[in-house]
């Protein structure tokens, strides 16, 4: 249940991004094919609800810090890899790697964590 209730939320997320003027079907079956990976690669379940848990936390961090359209597309498909990934055998860690998510997930958590020492130190001046 979860599973499905995850890939229809950051479906309809990706899909009002109006990706560079493509379907969401058409991007979502490019990502398929692009990805696809033999069944020994597969994502466990425990680990899948890690990633999508990491990935929620760096897309709230990435709204508090207003980040760009290009990067929110490159979060919202990688979510996409992983969300299928066990049901259609898509190798999860290179888009990972393509979609540079290890570097936004550094950037912005940098990003927060200032703006949250800033927030901090304006109570306390009070």
């Amino acid at each position: 249940m979860i599973d499905c209730l995850s890939a229809v939320n950051v479906g309809r997320r990706f899909y009002n991004l109006m990706i560079k003027g493509k379907d969401y079907e058409d991007k979502r079956v490019e990502l398929f094919r692009k990805y696809k990976a033999p069944t020994a690669l597969a994502i466990t379940l425990d680990k899948k609800q890690k990633e999508m848990d990491s990935l929620f936390k760096l897309e709230t961090q990435m709204f508090y810090c207003h980040a760009s359209d290009e990067e929110y597309i490159s979060l919202f498909s990688y979510m996409i890899v992983v969300t299928n990934s066990r049901r259609h055998s898509l190798d999860y860690r290179q888009a990972k790697k393509d979609f540079k998510i290890g570097d936004l997930k550094n950037h912005y958590r940098k990003m927060y964590e200032q703006m949250l020492f800033h927030e901090e130190t304006r109570e306390y001046e009070k």
